[in-house]
């Protein structure tokens, strides 16, 4: 299943305080986004070869990983 995508800034300041906001800040504990939400979260960091010596990285996204399709359904009809 493909995981939805955010960029940092629009996780950090748009849809994780409306999750906060709907389920409670007992939701930042990983196993509960998980029985409730069905999905973990994974801060995803992309890495480019800019210079054979040194790498560079883009932005960090967050990737939120479903672990059914109907979870994943819910999410984005919700939040996106």
């Amino acid at each position: 299943m493909k995981a939805v995508i955010y960029d940092i800034y629009d996780w950090e300041k748009k849809i994780w305080p409306q999750i906060i906001a709907d389920h409670g800040p007992a939701v930042n504990i990983s196993w509960i986004c998980k029985q409730r939400l069905g999905f973990t979260v994974r801060r995803h960091t992309d890495y480019s070869l800019d210079d054979i010596d040194s790498y560079t990285s883009n932005p960090t996204n967050i990737h939120l990983d479903f672990y059914d399709e109907a979870s994943r359904t819910m999410f984005l009809l919700k939040y996106k």
